[in-house]
């Protein structure tokens, strides 16, 4: 007997959900009635918005964007979309998030209750929970409490738990301002503004950590890039107060423009620390470098032939532009250098260019690294596995810089001397001078560029200071948060739209786990997993069975097993007889057991008689159908016919097929008994 592989047919389920449509209609019902009354009790959100540019406040970044409103490919290069992408990072950062939790007053939050109805109050709210913020900073489990105001006095409930089941602390009848005292932290609540004694209240006060308002925060607020081809970034966030939502969004631009101008004067005073120190070096070499010329000049009486050595001094230094580079790239090597090896803690940014210079990536990747040094010096201790490997990769990076901005300085100060070569042909000039003026023409160039030296360091430290004390901010808000209308539908779509599939999914799978349970003959359909659908009928449909038998050439034995045990056969027998069909009933042998009654020769001699005398079929209900197995080999004969009587609803199909098994699908019929 053949097997089909798909055990569970759609007509089935189809079946069952015709039979059971009530099931459906009433889990339709109580959903939709569930998310009805989550749409019209839920507190309503709204969606506010705002508008930030993203700008290079630096002089080289404000004449590229000039350049660029003239110029199409300069105006794509204004600011490249991974510079807008890390500003969009530092705008959802853990840090700046933190800040505005901390000047919004996001850690406890009042709603007021009215049966099932909530009001979210923003700022203010009759009552006040004081808790210090350093411990809202490092709170990890929140606490809600209940306030419930009447007759001057309130009572007081912190609850935890799914839907806040379960009381953890209890204060009744209390006096306010009082100190609540919670397996958690101890609260203190205190009468606000519009606080009224006589009012019967319910505001439910809910207290989280830092961290949690967050992690909840970055849930509701989405940061987009406007356009491909623009530097502004939306900002977005879903809250149920539209007065919240705009504060948010407000302190987050504010929050993020602080923290780049701390980055930017940071750097700036490094910068000026740097150009003072070395400037007072500078002035000292210049000083001992005038009083070499004039006591020289003075010493070899040189006076008047200064003018004539500044003629030749000026020819030797025409290459000054190839020197101002390499003597700019030996400044930033020892600003560099210096910067790092005052500071060995890891902890001070270093320049990353000259202005005007291509930033050099080994130190921008310090840079990265510090800044994230200090971000978890905020939440880390030194001893933190995390902050160990920081400071590992710090201390791997200084040694690299360290080495390749030596080698950097070694290198410009050969590519100084080159310069210096090409003064050579105004030495071959001056060779023809006494060997007192060629000593004062070296006076002078060493002089010179001493200057020229001491002159970049001054402008390189009036930029600083004016990065130091500026107050231009890298973003512009374009739009300051403001918030829709009409409050959002989409959580009231999404409840709705869940309830309908919850409607379907759920009484399907409960169809299709008692299907697997139960598991039974019903119809045709159920016999398709063992190949036998076409081969069975219902009883009343038996003269469907009276036409595939009457198709069948010559003499026909028909074993007839009737599971029902309701002695089914002879009722089919005299059905088949009723159309003249000419079927006969055969009758077991008495002197023998079991199945083996229909194989004695007493048996075949009765059913051969029977046929000799016009029978067409000869008919005999197996004694111990159960074993219908045994007779297989009588069944496979091609004269022979197995006619299963199966009740309905009450055979489970998996146990008619162990039954079944090991007889030829075309030799069986199936008749499923209703009654």
């Amino acid at each position: 007997m053949k097997r089909e592989s798909n055990d569970i047919d759609l007509r089935r389920i189809w079946r069952e959900m015709k039979r059971r449509w009530w099931l459906y209609a009433a889990c339709f019902i109580v959903f939709m009635t569930l998310a009805a009354t989550y749409c019209t009790f839920r507190m309503p959100t709204y969606n506010s918005r705002a508008t930030l540019l993203i700008e290079d406040s630096s002089p080289e970044g404000a004449a590229l964007a000039a350049a660029a409103s003239n110029s199409a490919a300069l105006r794509m290069l204004s600011m490249s979309s991974a510079a807008v992408a890390n500003e969009m990072n530092l705008i959802n950062s853990n840090d700046v998030l933190s800040r505005v939790v901390r000047q919004a007053g996001l850690n406890v939050t009042y709603v007021r209750r009215d049966g099932l109805g909530k009001q979210l109050l923003y700022p203010a709210a009759p009552v006040r929970a004081a808790v210090p913020q350093q411990v809202l900073d490092t709170l990890h489990r929140g606490v809600n409490i209940k306030v419930h105001m009447h007759d001057g006095v309130a009572d007081l409930r912190a609850v935890k738990g799914p839907k806040g089941i379960f009381t953890a602390a209890e204060a009744e009848g209390v006096k306010l301002p009082y100190t609540f005292k919670t397996p958690t932290l101890a609260v203190r609540i205190e009468p606000a503004e519009g606080y009224n004694p006589a009012a019967d209240e319910n505001i439910d006060i809910i207290i989280s950590g830092t961290q949690a308002v967050v992690e909840n925060m970055r849930k509701d607020l989405t940061i987009e890039v406007n356009d491909k081809t623009s530097d502004a970034v939306d900002l977005e966030i879903t809250d149920p107060l539209p007065l919240r939502g705009e504060t948010i969004l407000n302190c987050i631009m504010e929050q993020y423009n602080a923290k780049r101008l701390n980055r930017k004067r940071e750097t700036a005073a490094t910068e000026l620390e740097y150009c003072n120190d070395r400037l007072q070096k500078l002035i000292q070499q210049l000083n001992e470098s005038e009083a070499k010329v004039e006591r020289f000049k003075r010493d070899n009486n040189l006076t008047a032939m200064a003018l004539d050595s500044a003629g030749w001094m000026a020819q030797a230094i025409g290459s000054r532009a190839s020197m101002a580079r390499s003597q700019n790239a030996l400044t930033y090597y020892d600003q560099v250098l210096y910067t790092l090896n005052k500071d060995n803690s890891g902890n001070s940014f270093i320049p990353v260019s000259l202005a005007g210079e291509t930033p050099n990536p080994l130190a921008e990747e310090y840079n990265r690294l510090v800044s994230e040094k200090r971000e978890l010096e905020r939440s880390a201790t030194p001893e933190h596995p995390s902050m160990q490997s920081i400071n590992e990769r710090i201390a791997k990076m200084r040694s690299t810089i360290i080495t390749d901005f030596s080698q950097g300085v070694e290198r410009s100060r050969r590519d100084l001397g080159t310069m210096h070569s090409l003064s050579d042909e105004a030495k071959a000039k001056v060779s023809t001078l006494p060997g007192l003026e060629r000593e004062l023409f070296d006076l002078m160039r060493d002089k010179a560029i001493k200057n020229e030296m001491y002159l970049y360091l001054l402008q390189r430290r009036e930029a600083a200071e004016l990065r130091l004390y500026s107050t231009d901010t890298t973003g512009f808000v374009v739009d300051a948060a403001y918030s829709d209308i009409k409050p959002s539908k989409t959580k009231g779509m999404i409840a709705l739209v869940a309830a309908f599939l919850l409607s379907l999914a759920l009484p399907t799978l409960l169809l299709w786990w008692l299907m697997r349970r139960r598991d039974v003959v019903r119809e045709s359909v159920d016999l398709k997993f063992i190949g036998l659908e076409e081969a069975s009928f219902r009883d009343e449909d038996i003269r469907v069975m009276r036409s595939r038998l009457a198709a069948m050439e010559g003499k026909t034995m028909l074993y007839i097993a009737d599971f029902t045990h309701t002695s089914a056969a002879q009722g089919i027998v005299a059905t088949f007889n009723d159309v003249d069909m000419g079927i006969a009933m055969a009758y077991p042998d008495t002197d023998a057991a079991g199945n083996d009654a229909i194989e004695t020769r007493a048996f075949r001699e009765q059913a051969e008689q029977l046929m000799q005398q016009g029978c067409r079929c000869v008919a005999v209900e197996v004694p111990e159908p159960e074993l219908v197995s045994e007779i297989a080999h009588l069944i496979d004969r091609p004269e022979a016919q197995l006619i299963a009587v199966v009740p309905c609803g009450k055979m489970r199909r998996r146990e008619l097929r162990r039954l079944l098994r090991g007889q030829m699908t075309e030799r069986i019929l199936v008749c499923i008994m209703r009654s």
